[in-house]
């Protein structure tokens, strides 16, 4: 099958006038008959040359993400290029431009070596520490600020800044994202290919295999069911589906993504909760397969957003400052604000509030910015 597929290929680049080298690509050829794992050393030919034939450890740089058997896929040259981010950023730079610049090249470079790599945590972690070190500065943040402040969107007074650690979020949304585009796909054979995948995969972790799965039973095991003939592993290897029941796992605490399958209209969607602050619970249906990266960054931030004002020392001014877009304004325009005023209104912002004493010795608590306005 795969000659035919390259064969077509080299007849529509040759009908095109473009030319494949044969040096640059690399095919991998695995045989898993008989309970084996094997590479097998079969050449294949584009346009008249021999591609390269990986061998087990081998690997081949695929849109910045290696691929191959056995070998180390954590894509550390994006990694490593990342972490340089935020250094190559000019000091003469305001921190406004830092944050755009940022979160503008951030999620386009990592976005496909997330999808398709299985990167352990522990190698995003590095870069992820020096991006949130260089947000914080770029806010002007205290030492005591939470976290949260960083990922929320610019427009809600954040930063911006989705986490790249598996466990939470970026990779997660990514790998969700990319099961789900593969099992919505409008190419019939892709879409075939993506649910026999699926079905084996659920029929290696349910260690039998048989007749077709419902495609219910398959929707609860990317949902992350550990309940039943889904709560064991009777030899399940590393795989797309694999990642993307791991992802969903890992972001039932965020927003609780969950994979529903409706036998009426033949087709998968999505269960999101609390994609914005007025609903509890989105439903992406595949029409709106393009929505999904947008839905599940929103919801996590959401949640975010709500971890923030749910803390008694930093809550009272910053649920006012994310019920409205108006008061951030200036983090990307930059408008009516000088680099003075920036430094400052982070700061003040998650100020503790005071204890201000009225007539009749009642107190009352006010935030230190009412307090100047007062002033004022």
């Amino acid at each position: 099958m795969l000659r035919s597929i390259l064969h077509v290929a080299s007849r529509a680049a040759d009908w095109c006038g473009l030319q494949f080298k044969p040096r640059t690509c690399a095919s991998l050829h695995l045989d898993f008959r008989k309970g084996q794992q094997k590479v097998q050393s079969t050449t294949f030919c584009i346009m008249g040359g021999d591609m390269r034939a990986l061998k087990e450890g081998d690997h081949y740089i695929y849109l910045g993400s290696p691929v191959g058997f056995k070998s180390c896929t954590s894509p550390n040259t994006a990694l490593e290029s990342l972490m340089a981010d935020p250094a190559c950023l000019k000091a003469s730079d305001l921190p406004r431009q830092k944050l755009d610049a940022l979160m503008t090249f951030l999620p386009t470079r990592m976005s496909f070596p997330l999808r398709v790599a299985p990167v352990t945590r522990k190698d995003l972690n590095q870069a992820d520490r020096a991006i949130r070190e260089a947000v914080r500065s770029w806010l002007f943040l205290p030492v005591r600020a939470s976290t949260e402040i960083l990922h929320l969107p610019s427009h809600a007074g954040g930063g911006g800044y989705m986490p790249l650690p598996h466990k939470v979020v970026e990779a997660s949304i990514l790998a969700i994202v990319q099961v789900y585009r593969m099992l919505t796909c409008k190419a019939t054979t892709i879409q075939d290919s993506a649910w026999y995948g699926l079905r084996d995969s659920v029929h290696k972790r349910m260690g039998r295999s048989g007749p077709p799965l419902d495609r219910r039973v398959m929707c609860l095991y990317l949902s992350g069911l550990m309940e039943g003939d889904l709560g064991t592993n009777a030899g399940e290897m590393a795989s797309t589906w694999r990642r993307a029941r791991k992802a969903s796992r890992c972001l039932a605490s965020l927003c609780a993504p969950g994979w529903e399958w409706s036998e009426m209209r033949r087709e998968i969607s999505l269960r999101v909760r609390n994609s914005t602050p007025s609903t509890k619970l989105s439903i992406i249906p595949s029409s709106a397969r393009h929505r999904l990266t947008t839905v599940l960054r929103r919801a996590v931030s959401e949640c975010y957003r709500r971890r923030l004002v749910a803390k008694p020392d930093q809550a009272r001014m910053m649920e006012v400052v994310t019920a409205s877009t108006e008061g951030s304004h200036f983090i990307l325009s930059g408008e009516h604000t000088r680099l003075v005023d920036w430094a400052f209104v982070h700061r003040g912002r998650l100020c503790t509030p005071l204890t201000w004493c009225t007539e009749g010795k009642r107190k009352t608590r006010i935030h230190p910015l009412q307090a100047l306005q007062g002033d004022g």
